[in-house]
């Protein structure tokens, strides 16, 4: 069992909760939001002091905090000292279980606060789950590239290329991305993805196109791709 594999159920309850729920977020593996409320969860495949760390540090910025893990097989006398603990550092504590139908149970809710907290690392949070469009990403990933608001910046920008060709960064913002920081995403190039020519216009490297059109992200792409068409009254992309 991995802690992809419990991320599903997890993000299923608060989302019939009402909230927005997005995974690996600055760090946290899911986060949950609905108007200036945030809920950060951690999944783990056991529970340890490590989980412990992890949780003090979310306190000091979400409203509420969880730990996910599975369900025991048998109820042992742990499980109730893991539930006392919780009430007494005041985390959520869930029991996840898989199967052909999966499920949670909510052993314990942590007490919230009547007005939601406000701090730098909370507004760091919840800018980074705002600025995604889609979720790509599973909570409990490790080794595996994460779909930031950055790199759906970088998507973005990289679809426009395709369509239109070479562009320079005030044609990016005007006719398609339409948000600050195109020209510090093109002068860095962090993956690698642009070349910029001698007249300052910038084009995508074939490349990229291979990466984008085959890799993890090419959900996210030919979603830019269909809304950037659409945008420009060109034909849409056969599927």
């Amino acid at each position: 069992m991995k802690e992809v594999d419990l991320s599903e159920s997890v993000v299923k309850h608060f989302e019939s909760l009402g909230y927005t729920v997005n995974c690996e977020v600055k760090g946290c593996d899911i986060v949950a939001r609905k108007e200036d409320y945030l809920i950060a969860v951690e999944i783990k495949r056991g529970f340890n002091a490590k989980l412990l760390f992890q949780v003090m540090d979310r306190q000091n910025f979400a409203d509420e905090v969880y730990i996910a893990i599975p369900k025991p097989k048998q109820l042992r006398k742990d499980a109730a000292k893991i539930r006392k603990l919780a009430q007494i550092l005041n985390f959520g504590l869930i029991y996840v279980t898989l199967g052909e139908l999966s499920y949670v149970d909510i052993m314990h809710i942590p007490t919230s606060k009547d007005i939601p907290r406000k701090n730098i690392r909370k507004s760091k949070v919840t800018k980074e789950a705002e600025k995604r469009s889609i979720e790509l990403n599973a909570g409990g990933s490790t080794r595996k590239k994460i779909a930031t608001a950055y790199r759906e910046k970088c998507i973005a920008i990289a679809a426009a290329m395709y369509i239109e060709g070479n562009l320079t960064p005030k044609e990016l913002k005007d006719k398609y991305i339409g948000s600050a920081g195109i020209g510090n995403a093109l002068a860095r190039n962090y993956y690698g993805w642009f070349d910029k020519g001698d007249d300052g216009r910038y084009v995508l490297k074939d490349s990229a196109i291979d990466e984008l059109e085959s890799g993890n992200f090419s959900k996210l792409f030919k979603l830019y791709l269909e809304k950037f068409r659409e945008k420009n009254n060109l034909p849409a992309i056969d599927n």
